[in-house]
């Protein structure tokens, strides 16, 4: 390495003096636009590779999210009532044992996730067939079991 350094440095004249090969700056600019290209299609590349995995992510996620939801919701509209009826009635048992405060939080919060006015299978037209009721059924009670069991935890959670 130090003789190349010698070499250049005793004959530096010749290197900065010495005119270039014909189309050297040419063959040069071609290298140099040969770079960008390769650095400009491995961006766009990068970028499409996003786009198309977020893309396939929001095509997915809703799968996987309703094949969870739909795992603690049973069939049958007799069923959601059942179900809603039971796990209500050991939340009443468990609040309970809690102090006055807590009880009549619970108690309330569970009036509000059970109780209708008017209930949900009398607000259907009549004219849907029951494929459709019975979606329409699950994606109400659905919700609302889930909020029963989120206080069921939390009365747990109280009572530990």
């Amino acid at each position: 390495m130090d003789n190349l350094k010698q070499l250049i440095e005793n004959n530096r004249e010749i290197f900065e003096n010495e005119e270039l090969p014909v189309g050297h700056k040419e063959r040069f600019i071609n290298r140099i636009n040969r770079h960008k290209v390769v650095k400009r299609d491995l961006l766009r590349i990068t970028i499409y590779l996003c786009a198309a995995s977020v893309i396939v992510f929001l095509i997915f996620t809703p799968f996987i999210l309703k094949d969870n939801i739909e795992t603690g919701c049973p069939d049958g509209l007799a069923d959601y009532k059942s179900v809603l009826k039971s796990r209500s009635s050991e939340i009443y048992l468990m609040a309970d044992r809690l102090d006055s405060y807590n009880k009549d939080i619970v108690i309330n919060t569970l009036d509000e996730l059970v109780n209708e006015a008017v209930p949900f299978e009398d607000q259907l037209p009549s004219e849907l067939d029951k494929t459709t009721r019975s979606q329409l059924s699950q994606q109400y009670y659905c919700p609302k079991i889930e909020g029963v069991e989120k206080l069921r935890g939390y009365v747990a959670q109280l009572l530990n």
